[in-house]
């Protein structure tokens, strides 16, 4: 399966080079959830396209910070990463339907 194309770049010349570096940990965050219940090294890089290198630092920086946790090889979503989901989705929820809400516009 080709890796997905992902468009991360900057739309306008204030936008800070960190942050979309947060961007891309938080879609590597995104490839553990959609991948089911756990992915291994290997899927999520080919998942994200990103180089092996930063998936790793990504993966271990979403571990120190409890959203991920690794299992014999295996990598998944944390509980606090998905109680974070939650949240997001219940403020989603709590706005109007005749407009469209978006949180993060990358």
């Amino acid at each position: 399966m080709p890796p997905k194309t992902r468009s991360i770049a900057p739309r306008e010349k204030y936008v800070i080079a960190a942050v979309l570096d947060v961007f891309r940990v938080l879609e590597v965050l995104d490839d553990l959830t959609s991948a089911g219940t756990r992915a291994t090294f290997t899927e999520i890089v080919q998942a994200t396209g990103f180089a092996e290198n930063f998936t790793f630092r990504a993966l271990r920086t979403l571990e120190a910070a409890g959203y991920a946790v690794q299992d014999r090889r295996m990598w998944r979503m944390s509980a606090r990463a998905a109680r974070f989901s939650d949240r997001i989705f219940s403020v989603l929820d709590s706005q109007p339907r005749t407009k469209t809400t978006t949180i993060i516009d990358i």
